[in-house]
């Protein structure tokens, strides 16, 4: 083969189907990829969405809102990274301090807020620096405009101020549109003034 035939018509590989290369090891600086990345047996390969890189705020309001605070990556995941089973898990975590009882509820929406895809909630008497974590495993179960997009998810929590706590549901949220992709971002409420939340982590990553 010589240039002049690699050359010859479009000159793109797409309109080459006899062009298959195998690569082994590729070593590059940046990279843009459109599409999901898969391993052997073409199995997607999990990724990074988001993680928190500062405090994040505890609301007193008793109503649930935003609450990433600073974050590195982006929690819009787009319409062509989704398909029906994909799969997502959001971990936060640290130490919670109450002057009395309280109800804390984590939930994951949308940026708007109106699309809750997973939640969980403790109810907590009076804590000083107590450990606690929240955890949910979400998955895309179908996609499609508004009244059509579904998710089912998986969430636990627990706390532990001298006896461990443990609260775990499972809920779908049906209904929402995904054409335009899907933000998973943190929300918390807190029923009672005076909380606070210290020594934090958080983050989401794909999972499949």
């Amino acid at each position: 083969m010589d240039l002049a035939e690699f050359n010859s018509g479009a000159g793109l590989p797409a309109t080459k189907p006899w062009l298959a290369p195998v690569v082994y090891t590729l070593e590059c600086q940046d990279a843009t990829v459109h599409g999901r990345i898969t391993q052997e047996g073409k199995r997607p390969t999990p990724y990074a969405v988001w993680a928190m890189t500062n405090d994040f705020p505890l609301s007193a309001s008793g109503v649930s809102t935003f609450s990433m605070g600073t974050y590195t990556g982006s929690a819009e995941i787009p319409s062509t990274s989704l398909y029906p089973g994909a799969s997502f898990r959001v971990k936060i975590g640290g130490n919670i301090q109450t002057a009395g009882p309280s109800g804390v509820s984590f939930s994951i929406r949308n940026l708007a807020g109106d699309y809750v895809y997973a939640s969980t909630d403790l109810s907590i008497g009076a804590a000083l620096d107590a450990p606690f974590e929240a955890e949910f495993d979400i998955q895309i179960t179908a996609l499609g405009g508004a009244g059509v997009g579904a998710i089912r998810s998986v969430s636990s929590s627990s706390f532990n101020n001298g006896s461990v706590m443990n609260i775990f549901s499972i809920s779908d949220s049906v209904g929402f549109d995904s054409t335009g992709g899907v933000g998973l971002y943190l929300y918390m409420s807190n029923s009672a003034p005076g909380n606070t939340i210290t020594r934090r982590l958080g983050y989401c990553s794909s999972v499949f």
